[in-house]
């Protein structure tokens, strides 16, 4: 089986603030990290669970977010971007995906950072629903045949996802400061937390068999609200 991680980055353990998520920050380096150290648990895990080759997409921002020096060897890593949704590309012979880190939606109230594709839409309503990534990236790859048979994040943001993606293996991360700026309970809950992830990724490949790809039947009504008339105006091209 060839298993797909797919790597945001809000939703990894010992993230809390957002400049620990935008590129070319101070803080984004520790914010690399923390991601990169989620991934390789799940990539332990998913060959705990039977994967053959493991291939890491990393779709945050740029798409270089992993410290590919610390990734683990076995995984191939394909970064950057190829067309817009970020993660198209040389994926089509994937058996199933596991998305790491995942966020919530543009306009999810109390959410950590909540986003539908940074600094372009305000919200994205699909047949009068309002969806997150994981409605784009999951119909994509339906498309393609490819479930999401696992994903990791804040709790808001996996619970909406799991509207969508029902069959699907999931691990919540706190988003709040003080679980971690609390010492060695912060340490003991940042570990066991990943040590969830290998075993929840582990898991999905068990019962792979059960994932499903997401198909939206049609018709569709899509509905976007621009953060500026300058982006509304670009779309409209």
């Amino acid at each position: 089986m060839h298993v797909g991680i797919f790597a945001d980055i809000e939703g990894s353990f010992g993230i809390w603030r957002m400049r620990q998520c935008r590129m070319g920050t101070r803080e984004w380096q520790y914010g690399r990290a923390c991601l990169t150290k989620d991934v390789n648990y799940v990539i332990q895990g998913a060959f705990d669970g039977g994967a053959e080759k493991v291939t890491v997409k990393d779709t945050h921002e740029v798409g270089f977010n992993c410290l590919i020096n610390k990734l683990d060897t076995r995984a191939r890593y394909i970064g950057g971007h190829y067309i817009k949704p970020s993660l198209f590309g040389k994926i089509t012979d994937l058996d199933l995906v596991l998305y790491v880190a995942i966020h919530a939606a543009s306009g999810t109230d109390g959410a950590f950072f909540p986003h539908t594709h940074y600094g372009i839409f305000s919200e994205v309503r699909l047949n009068g629903k309002r969806v997150c990534e994981m409605d784009i990236y999951g119909a994509y790859l339906g498309e393609l045949g490819i479930p999401i048979g696992f994903v990791s994040g804040e709790e808001i943001a996996v619970k909406q996802a799991l509207e969508a993606l029902p069959w699907a293996k999931s691990v919540c991360v706190d988003k709040r400061k003080e679980i971690y700026t609390s010492g060695e309970k912060s340490i003991r809950y940042v570990k066991e937390g990943r040590a969830l992830l290998q075993e929840t990724a582990r898991e999905a490949l068990r019962h792979a068999s059960r994932m499903q790809p997401l198909i939206i039947p049609g018709p569709l009504h899509f509905e976007a609200t621009f953060r500026t008339r300058q982006l509304a105006d670009k779309f409209c091209l």
